[in-house]
């Protein structure tokens, strides 16, 4: 797997997923991976079904500046790519960016606890996921303003999304981290804003980029 993918379905992991976008606006996340010593952020612009995920990777062998554009509509997804001038954008199958490549152990022992804190200004309520090599925590948050529809499809199954709606847990990650049986922390992602403002098209406008299907 590419580091590029890698990254994208790090941020995806714990990201609600269902069919239709009502969300107009931005969102900032960050992940970080101790397996690859690799940080990401990345800035989420949503409209109707289109997504646009600039994202900024950084690790002590490269530097590394991409998107992902998704096009829920059409079940599009492009990386995209700008190096000396020249502006590339790579199809890749949905497929291709599905959690399940990650083998995140997700079917471990769920469980609510009483933990509350406030995270990046949200309310959020812990809840932990413990296997017998990893512990996952989840913080959880009902006042994000984002809803589980303003998000694609191509993720749906196999994710952190599928294990919340199972125990009947309607809200966002904020905060999400994986730990071993040390208490390090291996993976996590964070949602650090939410920004509801109006997109405008050209946002997603990648006409001026030199198609490549290798991806497929």
């Amino acid at each position: 797997m590419t580091s590029l993918q890698y990254h994208c379905i790090l941020i995806f992991l714990f990201v609600p997923f269902c069919l239709l976008a009502q969300f107009e606006g931005e969102i900032e996340m960050s992940t970080t991976s101790a397996v690859s010593s690799e940080k990401a952020t990345m800035t989420w612009s949503m409209k109707a079904d289109q997504h646009l995920m600039e994202i900024s990777s950084t690790s002590p062998k490269m530097k590394m500046d991409y998107a992902l554009f998704v096009n829920e509509g059409s079940q599009e997804a492009w990386f995209l790519s700008q190096n000396g001038g020249q502006s590339a954008a790579y199809k890749v199958p949905y497929t291709n960016l599905s959690q399940s490549q990650m083998n995140i152990p997700l079917n471990g022992t769920f469980k609510k606890t009483e933990e509350t804190k406030s995270i990046s200004g949200f309310s959020c309520q812990k809840y932990t996921i413990i296997s017998s090599t990893h512990i996952i925590e989840c913080w959880i948050s009902d006042d994000t303003g984002l809803t589980h529809s303003d998000f694609p499809s191509f993720m749906s199954t196999g994710d952190l999304l599928g294990i919340l709606k199972l125990n009947h847990v309607n809200g966002i990650p904020v905060s999400w981290e994986m730990k071993d049986t040390a208490g390090n922390v291996v993976l996590g992602q964070y949602l650090n804003k939410v920004t509801s403002k109006s997109i405008p098209d050209s946002t997603f406008d990648i006409s001026s980029y030199e198609k490549n299907n290798a991806g497929q």
